[in-house]
């Protein structure tokens, strides 16, 4: 097994770590799948307290399928799937809140990271609520990739559960995240009068 570990943050939820090679050139969505293929196999992980959580990557459908899995408890999992659709590249996250949002491989944004943005979502009535919305994953030369991802303006409630080994003991909290993005008029300064 592997050991992965998990950011947590105001506008970014996840992280990992996994064997590849760092590219320095946006990838054709193609290419990207291919890199990504390179992640096969179970991986561990751990958060800051130490709480463990395991991370699988396979290929169904004759290679034409990656699916990430991902099981921070008994009780509580999620499932990406990454597959070609025509000349794009697209993951369908399976959210444990119900909702599975599609995000699209953007090579017009991706330098040395591959850059995935919300397409469009399935059992998500209201985009304001809690969903995936963009996702980027790093491959880097030491063996290891970053895959923080963003959520949406607006109060998120998000659930995080936690549950011994054995499933007997299991504990709950919810995280409320308030994302209120502004961009504000450039400011301008004269230095002359500053003085």
């Amino acid at each position: 097994m592997h050991r992965r570990t998990i950011l947590l943050g105001l506008t970014t939820l996840g992280g990992a770590c996994a064997s590849a090679s760092t590219q320095t050139a946006a990838l054709r969505p193609e290419q990207a799948f291919q890199s990504l293929k390179a992640l096969v196999g179970d991986w561990q992980g751990a958060n800051e307290r130490g709480r463990t959580f395991l991370v699988t990557y396979r290929l169904i459908a004759n290679d034409s399928v990656l699916v990430e899995g991902w099981t921070m408890s008994p009780t509580r999992t999620s499932m990406t799937v990454y597959h070609m659709d025509g000349e794009a590249l697209v993951a369908t996250h399976y959210c444990p809140l119900g909702n599975q949002p599609r995000l699209q491989y953007r090579p017009e944004i991706s330098g040395q990271r591959l850059e995935f943005s919300f397409r469009d979502a399935t059992n998500l009535a209201d985009q304001n609520v809690a969903h995936e919305h963009a996702f980027w994953i790093q491959l880097n030369a030491d063996g290891t990739f970053w895959m923080p991802f963003s959520l949406p303006d607006s109060r998120q409630i998000i659930p995080a559960v936690a549950a011994s080994a054995d499933g007997v003991e299991e504990r709950t909290i919810v995280l409320a995240i308030e994302r209120n993005t502004k961009h504000l008029d450039p400011m301008i300064h004269d230095q002359m009068n500053e003085m």
